[in-house]
Order: structure tokens, then sequence, then C-alpha cells
């Protein structure tokens, strides 16, 4: 039975809590990134490594998970605020009872209105006073607003592009957008370096048949993707397995090809990692692949159907991608 951990809410790391170790995933924690700390033991973990181990990760700890307890699934994202209703663009009070006056005037009034706007070749709103006998236009700024609104049953004003389109310059856009995709503040070898050690990390992992550290090692909507295939992550941890015996990740380098400041996607190259799988036609596990950088942390995130942007942009080419006919 799992003791309750007086386990604190989640906090940002402090300057003096900054460069410890957590001892979940081994990596260092970063000024000011979420953190969790043990009530019992006080030991320092990333918040996400908490959730991923269901408590503390110090052996015999009594904040720690029960034996036999798996790494919950990502936790969904919070529902999106509810939209708000626009107002409408007019609200004219109801008329009163008309009177013969009246209604010659305001007659009058819109003959007079109709005729010069004949003349003008334009279009305009009138809103007619329901008190008194005279008219009134909408000003300019208010009729460029409702001329400007789409059409009803468009998606968006002619001219525009969505986030699964081509941007119009030709460049190529890797993910759509998403909630955590801003890139780190950090120069292209600083990014290559931190994604290498994500990386080397995880295939060491691999190779010693520790698919929990290198689970949490991949990105969010990756784990989703693999848990909702056939066998869900049992089958994710039999792939890797067959892995384990061959692979050779002690000269694993990284090298940044592109990246998408939307999406928070770095498109990379790995290279100098051993494969000694008998009957194989290549001797190194080498390629390209992707990092995405979510919740201040760089995250493998492997394969080309993670998107149809990608599958579209690297199916034509999966030769070049990492481990490919191997």
């Amino acid at each position: 039975m799992t003791h309750p951990s007086p386990a604190q809410q989640p906090r940002a790391t402090s300057v003096d809590e900054a460069g410890r170790s957590c001892p979940y995933c081994r990596f260092a924690l970063k000024q000011g990134s979420s953190i969790v700390e043990c009530g019992y033991c006080r030991a320092l973990h990333h918040a996400e490594c908490w959730i991923d181990n269901g408590g503390c990760s110090i052996m015999g700890c009594a904040g720690a998970a029960s034996p036999g307890a798996t790494a919950p699934a990502a936790v969904p994202p919070p529902p999106p605020p509810p939209v708000q209703q626009q107002p409408a663009a007019y609200a004219s009070p109801p008329p009163p009872p008309d009177s013969g006056r009246g209604r010659s005037s305001t007659a009058l009034i819109l003959a007079v209105l109709v005729l010069a706007l004949a003349v003008a070749g334009g279009a305009t709103a009138l809103v007619v006073s329901s008190g008194n006998s005279t008219g009134a236009a909408t000003s300019p700024a208010t009729v460029t607003q409702v001329v400007a609104q789409a059409p009803v049953g468009t998606d968006s004003p002619a001219g525009t592009t969505t986030g699964e389109e081509e941007p119009p310059d030709g460049t190529t856009v890797d993910e759509p957008p998403s909630s955590n995709g801003a890139l780190p503040e950090e120069d292209e070898a600083q990014m290559a370096s931190d994604i290498q050690s994500v990386l080397l990390a995880h295939h060491e992992a691999i190779v010693r048949q520790d698919f929990r550290a290198a689970w949490v090692l991949t990105s969010e909507r990756y784990r989703a993707k693999k848990l909702r295939e056939p066998g869900g992550y049992g089958a994710w941890e039999t792939a890797q397995a067959s892995l384990s015996r061959y692979l050779d990740p002690s000269g694993l380098q990284v090298s940044v090809t592109s990246t998408d400041s939307r999406s928070g996607v770095a498109t990379i190259r790995v290279s100098g990692m051993g494969w000694g799988a008998p009957r194989s036609s290549c001797s190194s596990w080498e390629g390209i692949t992707w990092a995405k950088y979510e919740n201040d942390h760089w995250r493998y995130e492997p394969g080309y159907s993670i998107s149809d942007q990608r599958r579209a942009q690297w199916q034509p080419r999966r030769e070049q991608l990492l481990g490919w006919g191997c």
C-alpha cells in the first residue's frame, strides 16, 4: 500500500536548488522550472517526473510509488475556455406606435438618403430613430467593421493561411502551433548539445532495458500517440527491446538542421551511433529525426507519422530517417 506523501504542490526552483539532479531522470533542475519536493525525504523532482513516477523515486522512501505501479498516461491539457459570444453589431429598440407625421418625415429622409447612395455608388447601414422623425447613418468605422467580417460559411477571410498551410513565402512549417511550442533562448550549438544529452540518455536507457526511463524522455504527444496504437505501451516496449542488444550510443552526435519556433520542434541529424545486428545492411544507426521543446525541457520525438504535415514532407524521403533500412 502506498503511503500518502505530504508532498508540496509544484513550485518554481529557487537559485539555491538549481543544478541539483532529479533522482528520477538524473537531469539537473533549472531555475524557475516546476518541481515537487517529497514531504518525507525532501528529495527534489521535476514535477513531470514526480507525476510520471507516481510519487518519490528514492528507493525505500515512504513517499515512493507502490511496487508494480505503471507510469500514467500524459496528463490531458485543460479544457479550452468558453467562447465569448460577440455582441450584435446593432441593437435597435422596437419602434413606438407610428404616427402619420413620423411616417411622412421618415419616408422623405429615407428617399433623400437612398438617392444620395445611388449617386455615390456606395452602401451603408441606416439606423432610423424611433423616438423622432430623424434618421442617422452608421459611422464609417462601424461600416468598415461589418464589411470586414468573413461571409457566413467560410473558415477565414480571403488571402489568409491556416496553421496547416504552407506560408506564402514558400518556407515549410514542420508542425502546427501548440500550447508550449516556444523554443529556448539559446544558440544553435547549445541547442544541439542539450538535445544530444537527451537522445544519449534515451538510447542508453534502451540499451540497459530501462524502458520507463527512455519513455519519459519522449514528448507528450509521442507518448499519447503510442498509447492510442494497438498494444499501447507494451507494444512500444517490445519494439525498443528489439534494439537493446545492437545499439551502441557511446559516439552519438547531434546537429540541428532546422527549427520551428511555432511548434518548438527541431529537425536534427544523428550520427556516430553504432549498430551491430547480424546480417544488417548498415553498421551505424544514423539519420534524420526530431526533438520537441516542452515544459522547459527537450524531449525526443521520433517518427514521421506524428503529424500529417511531417508525413507529407518526410514519407517520400523516409530512407533519410534515423535507422531506416537497418
